[in-house]
C-alpha cells in the first residue's frame, strides 16, 4: 500500500497501545516520520525502540493530552528536538 506519506511528519497521541500503536507501525512502514505522544514513558520508549529497529524516524514526547496545553508543549518540544538533531547531523 502506498499512502504517499514518505517524509511526512505525523503526531500520534496515545501511541503506546491499541489503535495508536498499530497506526504508528503502519505509518513507519509507509515512510512517515513520527512524533509519538503518550503518558506512559516506559511504554512510549518501548514502542519507539521497536519502530526505530524497523527503520522508523521516531521522536518520543511524553505527555498527557488530557491536560490543557500539553499537546502544544509536546509540539514545541518536538520541534526543538528536531532542530537539535538536525544541527548534530553530519
Amino acid at each position: 500500500m502506498d499512502l504517499k506519506l514518505r517524509g511526512s511528519v505525523v503526531m500520534i497521541v496515545g501511541a503506546t497501545a491499541g489503535i495508536g500503536a498499530a497506526t504508528a507501525r503502519l505509518l513507519v512502514a509507509e515512510g512517515a516520520r513520527l512524533a509519538l505522544v503518550a503518558r506512559r514513558e516506559a511504554e512510549l520508549n518501548r514502542i519507539c525502540r521497536e519502530l526505530m529497529a524497523a527503520g522508523g524516524d521516531v521522536l518520543a514526547l511524553p505527555g498527557d493530552a488530557s491536560v490543557g496545553g500539553a499537546l502544544d508543549a509536546a509540539r514545541r518540544g518536538g520541534r526543538r528536538r528536531a532542530h537539535q538533531r538536525a544541527r548534530a547531523a553530519p
